[in-house]
């Protein structure tokens, strides 16, 4: 019996010694040799020696598929397993214990045997069963190829093993194979949750609209009469306007005159700058005028003065206006303002 594991010069040596012992033909086989068959045995022998594990493998493969018996398989296990192709390794070498064309020889039976436990110890053994039991199932991304009894082998490291169907919910178990595992895997597959149509309402016989009863006839419009003003719209209103304006006039008229006459305190102090006798500005020169601020305040007046005049034309005319609109009515012109005019005269009277 072969000691296990045996690697690189010493394994190939026995191994190459043990396939060159073992004849192609055996005496139970009593069958013809093809000459091309031996020729690629013996080149994949050959190769084998060398330790060119995938060399010697394909030609292996193609012996095979030339005379398939026990000894091609056995020497592509042998091949599988130096290559650490653990599965492939596994399932040849069964396979050529199973095999009767070309049996192997009781030492072989017993190498084979050794080889197929100590490959079993870098591979993961699951049984799998899966529901819905039709669900295609892939190892990897690839078909999974499942042997007898519905085991899967798996090599050693992760593995993604996804299963599907239609109408379900796809499912994926991820295994990890650290070597010599022998479980079973259950994958089972969700229905597929479809939305419910929303389901139509019986369609309702029409109704008769029931017809709608004559129209009575509109009355007549009344005649459009003018709405007449309110009494506080009239007059008080703009009165109220019209002795503001008067009264910020007034104001204005009072401002300017007080800067008016600080003018003429600022045209003294000039005069005394510019010389006795001075009393306007002409004979100043800009730098003196500059010393003072009377173009400040001259301006100023100016402005207030206009302002004066502004508001207080602005009041009178809203007085004017106010006087117009009252129309004699003798409430509103109590409330509000009455103005005479006469021969080169404006006369105005009324409380506020």
């Amino acid at each position: 019996m072969l000691a296990l594991p045996l690697r690189k010069s010493a394994w190939a040596l026995v191994t190459c010694l043990a396939l060159l012992s073992s004849p192609v033909v055996g005496v139970a086989d009593a069958q013809p040799v093809d000459p091309a068959y031996q020729s690629v045995i013996a080149e994949a022998v050959g190769e084998f020696g060398a330790g060119h594990w995938a060399e010697a493998r394909a030609l292996f493969k193609r012996a095979h598929k030339m005379s398939p018996n026990a000894r091609t398989l056995r020497g592509m296990g042998m091949c599988a397993y130096e290559l650490r192709m653990y599965v492939p390794a596994l399932r040849e070498l069964q396979g050529a214990l199973q095999e009767r064309r070309r049996p192997l020889s009781g030492d072989q039976r017993t190498q084979v045997g050794a080889l197929i436990g100590h490959a079993a110890n870098f591979v993961g053994r699951y049984r799998v069963s899966v529901t819905p039991a039709d669900a295609s199932v892939t190892l990897d991304g690839k078909p999974a190829q499942f042997d007898p009894g519905n085991l899967l082998f798996l090599e050693l490291g992760e593995h993604a093993i996804v299963a599907t169907k239609g109408g379900y919910e796809s499912a994926t178990q991820k295994v990890r194979v650290e070597g010599a595992e022998n479980s079973e895997l259950h994958i089972e597959l969700m229905p597929k949750v479809v939305a419910a149509a929303p389901v139509a309402a019986a369609a309702q016989p029409a109704q008769p609209t029931p017809a709608a009863p004559p129209a009575e006839p509109a009355p007549a419009p009344a005649p459009a009469t003018e709405p007449e003003p309110a009494a506080e719209e009239r007059g008080p209103g703009l009165a109220i306007a019209g002795w503001l304006s008067i009264g910020v006039s007034v104001g204005a008229a009072i401002a300017a005159g007080v800067y008016w006459g600080q003018a003429e305190s600022e045209l003294d102090e000039l005069g005394k700058i510019c010389g006795p006798g001075s009393p306007s500005m002409r004979a100043c020169t800009q730098a003196q005028i500059d010393a003072t601020e009377v173009d400040k305040i001259d301006t100023v007046a100016t402005i207030a003065l206009v302002a004066s005049i502004v508001t207080g034309v602005a009041g009178v005319t809203l007085l004017v206006i106010d006087s117009t609109l009252g129309g004699g009515d003798s409430d509103t012109a109590s409330a509000g303002t009455r103005v005479k005019l006469g021969p080169g005269a404006l006369s105005i009277e009324g409380s506020f």
